[in-house]
């Protein structure tokens, strides 16, 4: 498993994705990646600590981390690659390299048919969702997207994804999710178009998606506009 992720990053050129350095393979049965060092963490934890009024070493904005999550999902889909687990926690920050997309782990190439049991449900696409563990199902690079969408709620919020829905449990939320009736929201003080963005990356339906060259696209007017998270 660890040698295929290696195969695949060092297939990947993108700036916007965290880079493997060195492999070490001193145990044959167990190598070993070098990547840069992202002394401040995922972006969940930066999130989690503005929440709580704690200090944090630097500060990002929500286009900021929006550009780069884009543009790193713009050089993998132009590579044939989709992530398959973009969240918050996949996002590293660091006070040298800045803001870094990694979880190079379960991304795959693109070939029609994907299995269902990679990433974290509160971050998957409705089509993810309906898979069965026991089967595989046709879906692509708009459940990229769709998880896009998902962490711009985070930004916009502060708060975890559902966090509204605290009261509903988590196999209620996925079933919800999964059937189209339930996806998680925006700030009451959201910007329009950040809004609207983000309605379009979660849409039910994922043609009606946009693409990651369509929300770079998007974001470029507006890379100096928006306030820190």
């Amino acid at each position: 498993m660890l040698r295929d992720e290696i195969k695949l990053q060092k297939m990947i050129r993108s700036p916007y994705v965290l880079p493997l350095l060195a492999t070490v393979d001193l145990d044959p049965n167990n190598p070993m990646m070098v990547t840069e060092f992202m002394d401040q963490g995922t972006l969940y934890d930066y999130l989690a600590k503005k929440r709580r009024g704690e200090p944090v070493a630097i500060e990002v904005t929500t286009v900021q981390v929006a550009w780069v999550i884009a543009n790193a999902l713009l050089d993998l889909h132009r590579q044939n690659i989709i992530h398959r687990d973009v969240k918050s926690l996949k996002v590293l920050l660091s006070s040298k390299h800045g803001v870094k997309l990694s979880g190079i782990a379960s991304a795959r190439t693109v070939h029609g048919l994907m299995t269902h049991d990679v990433g974290t449900t509160t971050w998957m696409a409705p089509e993810v969702l309906r898979i069965d563990y026991e089967e595989v199902a046709a879906y692509g690079t708009p459940a990229d997207i769709y998880s896009f969408g998902v962490v711009l709620t985070e930004l916009d919020t502060g708060d975890e994804p559902y966090a509204a829905d605290f009261w509903r449990s988590h196999s209620d939320i996925t079933a919800r999710v999964r059937a189209g009736t339930l996806r998680p929201s925006m700030g009451p003080n959201c910007a329009p178009w950040l809004r609207e963005l983000a309605d379009r990356c979660l849409a039910f339906d994922p043609a009606e998606r946009p693409t990651a060259a369509d929300i770079v696209a998007i974001l470029v007017p507006h890379l100096n506009d928006q306030p820190a998270p």
